[in-house]
């Protein structure tokens, strides 16, 4: 995985608004000087990976139209490094496991 400090640009992927300017928030309270980049769902996230390059890549697991396991299988079709790290309120364990021997950097739920 990609040292923090060596991290510019963040992707984050959620389908709800609120959490995604929670995470850039802490983002930007942690890392000031990066950048964000948001999308709504795999699909777009997908689009923003591939014309912002982003160095770290954090995506909700469950999303309308496409989720996080599917821009993290998208991006691996790709052979893309970059590191993805899953989120989900209503994950499991089984989620877990799932999203990283899919690639995934890591798993993190998020708090209801």
């Amino acid at each position: 995985m990609a040292e923090t400090s060596a991290i510019k640009k963040f992707l984050i992927v959620d389908d709800s608004v609120v959490e995604r300017v929670l995470f850039r928030n802490l983002l930007k309270r942690n890392w000031p000087q990066c950048e964000i980049i948001e999308a709504s769902d795999g699909i777009e996230g997908l689009q923003a990976f591939e014309k912002e390059m982003p160095d770290l890549v954090l995506t909700d697991l469950c999303m309308p139209r496409s989720g996080g396991m599917e821009l993290l299988a998208a991006l691996r079709d790709k052979e893309c490094l970059v590191p993805v790290v899953v989120m989900s309120g209503i994950g499991n364990e089984e989620s877990a496991v799932a999203a990283l021997n899919a690639g995934a950097a890591s798993y993190v739920p998020k708090l209801q």
